[in-house]
């Protein structure tokens, strides 16, 4: 929220903000509190992922997923078997990450830290195929149609 605070006061160019929110309940607390028209410089869309799903369960396929924790985490990989075959079961309505943050927890691996995977996930992209049919369609429908 401190970025919108910035590009609203940084001047009075009118911008366009797509702003992405993970479905759990963080995201859901923020998406309340984005008030788009609190904004006079600023055309916010918010789009919140469903279900309690967050965006790695949305662009990453569930190998691609388990394959890059594994490869990420010493800790997990020295139980690869067990957290590949608790990935394995992980449903569609499932989420990714809350399904690892529970493996983290049975485990007792209190030195893993979930928002430390995030965050490689989210710079190690290069030889991953990532899904971003879900979301293209409504960036595009939002940024090109005119105010």
């Amino acid at each position: 929220m401190p970025i919108l605070v910035y590009l609203e006061k940084i001047s009075d160019i009118k911008r366009k903000v797509f702003v992405l929110l993970d479905g759990d309940d963080e995201g859901t607390r923020v998406y309340g509190q984005i008030k788009d028209r609190e904004y006079r410089n600023l055309n916010i869309k918010k789009f919140l992922i469903s279900n309690g799903r967050e965006i790695e369960d949305m662009v990453f396929s569930k190998e691609d997923f388990t394959s890059s924790v594994l490869d990420i985490v010493s800790d997990i990989k020295s139980k690869e078997v067990e957290y590949r075959k608790i990935m394995s079961c992980v449903g569609d309505d499932e989420s990714f990450i809350q399904q690892s943050e529970k493996f983290i927890d049975i485990n007792r691996l209190d030195n893993v830290n979930i928002k430390f995977i995030k965050h490689q996930l989210s710079i190690n992209l290069d030889d991953k195929s990532l899904n971003d049919t879900w979301i293209l369609s409504e960036l595009r429908d939002f940024f090109d149609e005119s105010e």
